[in-house]
């Protein structure tokens, strides 16, 4: 029900920018003041310049109830990012597995099948939270932002941005007014459970709905600056 009322949230929002009649905007309110709250609640831009790259391992648990059977997995992983949009993500799992990477210019992804090229690697949701200065670096991922005015989410009033060329229904970013940071990403990401690593505060876990099933990220161990080479995000 949530996801749904939600849904229905970032549609209208979407109705909102089209239409150019923002509804509950403040006209104080801009995107680089959301953009600087949440660079603030993080820890700060100079705590975030120091983080030049971060490796995440955690447990990944997805589940499809509305298959019959109903499908379940869960298995651990480990992202390694740069602040300079490389990414590489690793499924630490008996059995066949994906990696997935980005050398800054090209995706590709490697799985059972094979390897292949993959635009849709590098640019998306998990690879700019993983990213060590996401909160410097929002406007690179998600060109065009325009402050959409307030909405809720979780009984919290929240700004929205929406970014110009992604559909608001999967891409609008909701941060707490009350404490600048995000906590819905589109209709169905929810982001939470902020811990400080080094200074700056990271989401360790992070559920993505989808019709008929979830994403859960919990992250149990955070570090940053370890020497991650070129060659480690290159297609092989």
């Amino acid at each position: 029900m949530q996801y749904l009322t939600r849904s229905i949230a970032v549609i209208a929002v979407a109705m909102v920018l089209a239409s150019a009649a923002v509804v509950g905007a403040e006209p104080d309110v801009t995107v680089d003041t959301v953009v600087n709250r949440y660079i603030t609640a993080l820890g700060g831009r100079e705590a975030i310049e120091q983080l030049q790259t971060r490796e995440c391992t955690g447990r990944v648990t997805s589940d499809l109830t509305a298959r019959q059977p109903a499908i379940y997995d869960s298995h651990t992983f480990r992202i390694r990012a740069r602040a300079t949009h490389e990414y590489l993500w690793d499924d630490l799992k008996d059995g066949p597995g994906r990696t997935s990477g980005f050398d800054g210019t090209q995706g590709w992804t490697q799985t059972e099948c094979g390897l292949r090229p993959d635009d849709k690697v590098g640019t998306g949701k998990i690879e700019w939270l993983a990213n060590p200065q996401n909160a410097l670096r929002i406007k690179e991922y998600f060109p065009g932002l325009t402050f959409a005015g307030t909405d809720w989410a979780d009984g919290r009033e929240c700004y929205v941005l929406a970014p110009a060329d992604r559909k608001p229904l999967y891409y609008s970013l909701y941060f707490d007014i009350e404490t600048g940071l995000l906590v819905w990403f589109g209709d169905r990401w929810v982001v939470t459970d902020y811990r400080e690593v080094d200074g700056v505060l990271f989401p360790h876990k992070i559920v993505a709905g989808r019709k008929g099933g979830s994403t859960t990220y919990v992250f149990e161990s955070v570090r940053h600056n370890a020497e991650l080479p070129d060659s480690l995000f290159k297609m092989p």
